[in-house]
């Protein structure tokens, strides 16, 4: 399963048990309350309901359920559980999905295109419901009215939906990547944007509704016309040319999935008072700063002298941090490392890489990468300026200004997040990475940054002494 956040067990493999019950009889129905349990938790009755319904109308199904001890469980003829298991292999199995409208169930089941179910709870559940509802591949209801017998009602709807619609979103995933490929649909973008336009606000500021829809829609527009003109072209040839030399560093070592059985994740703690001398002798604000530490970092780890890694950044417009892009797609920043810089030299190199990376930032990330490594891919490192929800990391006291969900935290080895002046974020896809661990990035980090106080200091000697 894609949805959900750190902490949870590996789902890459399917449990066999499960794909035996699967091809054993008619498709059954996979019913996923979510890797956190989302549903179970708005609706404290939501396994019963599932097997009642799947008794009493004589349709077979599969109940997802990671608090269940066993592996997988036979409950009856018609109703299996299984803990964990890979979506991916088991949709095609199946006749339908209900979920609850987070990115991993819809995108998969989108995919694979069957019909869906989707009880939306929160954050952008309730928008994809709607988007997906109104497409057509799709039939919602708020948890509040999820009766037994308005469970069996939805799944005979579901049932009768036109296959269509299904199919031609699931024949555009497949042509553009799969589940990950969702971010690249124009349709789907509009989807994610519209979802944070409306049920995520900044404290102060009104939800900007059909106002922010009209300019969305104008900018996806536009940005479809740049996917058939002359100037993507010539840009794509552009980027794709300065990365090259940097592929080594974009390139993954690990399949990763998510999540990761022994993934690896914590806030690290930064001098602030060196960072705001830092932050002052070169006018950097802390996403910036942290940026540098990021570039360094992956040189000390990798010993590549040319860096590459993905950014987030905002889809804009819209331009209020109220429509800040859940999905937007990322910038891939390239920065060479001389033998004779110094830090002066790499601050400034960092920021021509920044500003290369924007300057080409309307280029779709996947299809370079795709091209440039030769399969769908997301690169090995990735950086975060924008924050996380703190309650979704589980760091409570941390103050942090936007919020993003990327699949990114989980799909690269090393992601590095920039929360505010004096903390950031690792996250690694395994305990260590090129044999060093959290505590080792930690060391690094913040010895790293004490050595931005010297502008002319090598870049060299501070490797050397780490």
């Amino acid at each position: 399963m894609l949805a959900g956040t750190f902490p949870l067990k590996s789902s890459r493999d399917i449990v066999e048990e499960a794909q035996r019950f699967a091809e054993d009889g008619p498709a059954p129905w996979v019913f996923s309350p979510g890797t956190g349990g989302t549903l179970r938790k708005a609706c404290p009755n939501f396994n019963d309901l599932v097997r009642e319904a799947c008794e009493r109308s004589g349709r077979r199904g599969i109940l997802l359920d990671r608090t269940q001890a066993e592996p997988f469980r036979r409950y009856s003829d018609w109703v299996a559980g299984v803990r964990f298991t890979n979506l991916d292999a088991l949709l095609p199995l199946a006749r339908g999905l209900l979920h609850h409208g987070g990115i991993g169930g819809t995108s998969q089941a989108l995919v694979h295109g069957i019909p869906q179910i989707v009880v939306p709870v929160s954050f952008d559940q309730p928008g994809n419901a709607a988007w997906l509802d109104a497409a057509g591949v799709a039939v919602t209801c708020p948890p509040s009215e999820l009766s037994l017998e308005r469970l069996l009602a939805l799944l005979a709807a579901a049932e009768a939906l036109p296959v269509e619609p299904r199919q031609r979103y699931a024949e555009q995933l497949r042509r553009e990547g799969g589940a990950a490929g969702l971010a690249k649909t124009v349709e789907t973008v509009a989807l994610f944007l519209r979802t944070v336009s409306k049920y995520y606000a900044v404290p102060g500021q009104p939800k900007p509704g059909d106002a922010a829809d009209a300019e969305l829609r104008a900018h996806l527009a536009g940005q479809a016309a740049y996917l058939e003109s002359p100037a993507f072209r010539q840009e794509r040839t552009e980027l794709l040319s300065w990365l090259a030399p940097a592929a080594d560093c974009l390139r993954r070592k690990l399949d990763v999935s998510f999540p990761m059985p022994d993934e690896a994740h914590g806030l690290i703690r930064l001098d602030a008072a060196s960072a705001e001398r830092a932050r002052k002798r070169f006018g950097l604000t802390a996403a910036d700063l942290h940026r540098v530490l990021y570039v360094l970092l992956i040189r000390w780890l990798t010993g590549h002298t040319d860096i590459a890694l993905s950014e987030s950044h905002a889809n804009r417009p819209p331009r209020s941090r109220a429509l800040y892009g859940l999905l937007s797609d990322d910038l891939l920043v390239r920065v060479p490392i001389g033998e004779e810089d110094t830090v002066e030299t790499l601050v400034a190199a960092v920021a021509r890489g920044r500003a290369t990376a924007e300057r080409l930032g309307r280029v779709p990330a996947l299809s370079v990468l795709t091209e440039l490594l030769g399969a769908p891919a997301l690169p090995r490192f990735h950086y975060n300026p924008f924050g996380v929800a703190a309650g979704a990391l589980r760091l409570p006291g941390v103050r942090i200004s936007y919020f993003k969900a990327m699949r990114a935290y989980a799909l690269t080895e090393a992601t590095l997040v920039s929360l505010d002046g004096r903390h950031v974020f690792v996250a690694l896809a395994t305990p260590e990475i090129e044999g060093r661990g959290l505590a080792d990035i930690e060391r690094a980090l913040q010895r790293l940054q004490a050595d931005l106080d010297d502008p002319r200091k090598r870049i060299a000697d501070m490797l050397a002494a780490l």
